[in-house]
């Protein structure tokens, strides 16, 4: 977008005039000149020794080595030429986004944003910008780094990329809502400089399965009765299915019913709650199991719960103490 400009010098060494001298440029790519590619200057008449001096600016629009050819031409078969190389520097931007493309929610995400300048000039008043999608929350950057609320974006500065350099800015967010979301990462610099990309995330919700078991009533007299009281909590950001509960009863207790969400089935020492359809996020679930004590000492019964996200049963305990009167 420079200006270039040409000093032509014509004069004419011999001893007669010169008559029906031009100028002629055919203007070559990487320079541009407002009346086109084809320009013409007529000079007219130079007496002997006589020399005559003018300009021409071009518009440097392309970077690159670029051979300019200039050529005069009078009466009488008269021609001479002028070759010139001149090298168009241009800066240029590049900006790119590395970091996850998949996350769960209230997961903390950070992402490397880097600008280059692949070009053969110093790029000037470099701004690097990143626009947060509205399922995504900013938490922190470094660089000096600068967070917007109402453009919901984070603004850098640089006040001059060499040719052949670049940076790197470290963004941390927090993905709030589920689904797709996209990141946008701008780079802009003087010249009308500007490249820009975007980074897909998808965000999905995480189900996490909490529970415990007490007994209300221990120690207990054989022949008496207890009830084990199993909370089952959902703390994640995912409704989870199937919920499965279980429960296995040592040789001194006797399970008697269940009682929850769910129908309870009594086989021998184990009893089983049918699936629970599905546990929402933040939400509880209370099962409970009635048990009798049957011979004295220590029991220890064993609850499983397992889900289509807990693929694997956990397992806790809880000891019941079984006492004879004498």
């Amino acid at each position: 977008g420079q200006r270039v400009e040409f000093a032509i010098t014509v004069a004419n060494p011999g001893t007669g005039v010169a008559t029906g001298v031009l100028i002629q440029e055919d203007v070559p790519a990487g320079l541009r000149h407002p009346a086109g590619t084809q320009l013409e200057y007529e000079i007219g008449s130079l007496r002997p020794q006589e020399t005559k001096r003018l300009e021409l600016t071009l518009i440097a629009d392309k970077p690159g080595v670029i051979r300019n050819v200039m050529r005069v031409q009078g009466d009488g078969d008269l021609a001479a030429q002028h070759e010139i190389e001149l090298e168009v520097v241009a800066p240029s931007l590049q900006v790119a986004m590395a970091g996850p493309t998949r996350r769960y929610l209230e997961r903390q995400a950070q992402y490397s944003v880097s600008v280059a300048n692949p070009g053969t000039a110093a790029a000037r008043n470099v701004q690097l910008i990143v626009h947060l999608p509205k399922g995504m929350k900013f938490v922190t950057t470094d660089h000096q780094g600068q967070y917007d609320p109402r453009t919901h974006a984070v603004y850098w500065s640089l006040e001059e990329l060499p040719a052949g350099e670049n940076g790197v800015v470290q963004l941390t967010t927090l993905p709030i809502e589920a689904g797709d979301q996209e990141l946008r990462v701008e780079g802009r610099a003087e010249s009308g400089l500007q490249h820009a990309i975007a980074k897909a995330v998808q965000v999905e919700g995480l189900a996490e399965l909490t529970f415990t078991v007490a007994d209300v009533a221990s120690p207990i007299e054989v022949g008496s009765d207890t009830t084990y009281v199993i909370r089952v909590q959902n703390n994640g950001s995912k409704t989870d299915t199937q919920v499965r509960v279980a429960a296995e009863f040592p040789a001194g207790l006797k399970p008697l019913a269940g009682e929850g969400p769910t129908a309870a089935t009594v086989e021998g020492q184990v009893v089983y709650f049918e699936p629970l359809a599905q546990l929402t996020p933040k939400s509880e679930t209370i099962f409970k199991i009635s048990a009798r004590g049957v011979a004295a000492g220590d029991q220890l019964v064993r609850v499983q719960v397992q889900s289509d996200e807990v693929g694997t049963p956990v397992t806790k305990e809880e000891h019941t103490r079984v006492y004879q009167d004498e």
